[in-house]
């Protein structure tokens, strides 16, 4: 009997305790000069071990193996983090809206409604600004 690689093995037991994570925000984990210090010091220690060891051990975070269905978002990255900043949807209240009417009804006047409440930013609905926000065109921090 063949014994199954070890990409393989970790991939599916990563599918089975991670199914979870499939509704956070992820992106690529980028090595520091220390971890790259750290996995060349393992020597003779595979290299896929030693990045695995310093991606989920030393740094906390979840070692995919490159499968982007693991931790969606971060692409065919091998080390991803979670975003730390999530963003959720400002629903315009009455006054809000009046003062938009006001301001002439136009992008530019729902971006100084936006720009004016601290802690939101207008982004005309481009998602990659504030993730999890959405489509939404004015996000404030969760």
């Amino acid at each position: 009997m063949k014994s199954l690689p070890l990409l393989y093995i970790c991939t599916l037991l990563l599918l089975l305790q991670n199914y979870s994570y499939a509704n956070i925000i992820w992106d690529c984990y980028h090595w520091t000069a220390r971890d790259n210090d750290l996995i060349r010091a393992r020597g003779s220690a595979s290299k896929f071990v030693a990045e695995r060891k310093v991606c989920v051990d030393i740094r906390g975070h979840l070692f995919t193996g490159g499968v982007d269905s693991l931790a969606p978002g971060c692409g065919k990255c091998w080390c991803c983090q979670k975003l730390e900043t999530r963003w959720t949807c400002h629903q315009w209240t009455e006054s809000e809206r009046t003062q938009i009417e006001n301001l002439g009804g136009t992008k530019e006047a729902q971006r100084q409604v936006c720009d004016a409440k601290t802690g939101y930013v207008f982004t005309a609905g481009v998602n990659s600004l504030t993730p999890g926000c959405g489509s939404c065109w004015c996000c404030g921090r969760v």
